[in-house]
């Protein structure tokens, strides 16, 4: 049985063994694989009014949801307005990220089911 120092030492070997091999060297010809070039989502400016109006009609508070969800309570406010926090250093909001928000939706909807889970079919706000 090889003890864990023995398991290190061999997988170092073989490390060491497999970099001579010209392909696995980045800056020897090895090209990165291309990005997945799939525009992101077109947000709805509407969807952002809906999600509070979702959040009242459930009687949630913003607290009860952060806690649902992880989020935070400060985080939860930037999503219903549509914008992200500003970056340090500065004032201005940025707009949001459109996978930031589908996530925010999936959350929202696995707290809807939660709630309603046997006869829910689809979600909407």
């Amino acid at each position: 049985m090889l003890r864990p120092k023995k398991i290190a030492y061999a997988c170092a070997q073989k490390t060491a063994a497999n970099d001579h091999h010209p392909s696995r060297h980045a800056g020897d010809g090895m090209k990165k694989k291309p990005r997945n070039n799939v525009p992101p989502p077109i947000i709805d400016p509407g969807e952002f009014e809906r999600a509070k109006a979702w959040r009242f009609r459930r009687n949630l508070t913003m607290e009860d949801l952060s806690k649902a969800i992880g989020y935070s309570v400060s985080l939860i406010s930037w999503m219903e307005r549509g914008q992200s926090p500003p970056q340090k250093g500065t004032f201005a909001p940025r707009p949001l990220n459109p996978y930031a928000w589908m996530r925010y939706r999936l959350l929202c909807e696995l707290v809807e089911r939660r709630l309603r889970a046997p006869q829910m079919k689809s979600f909407e706000w």
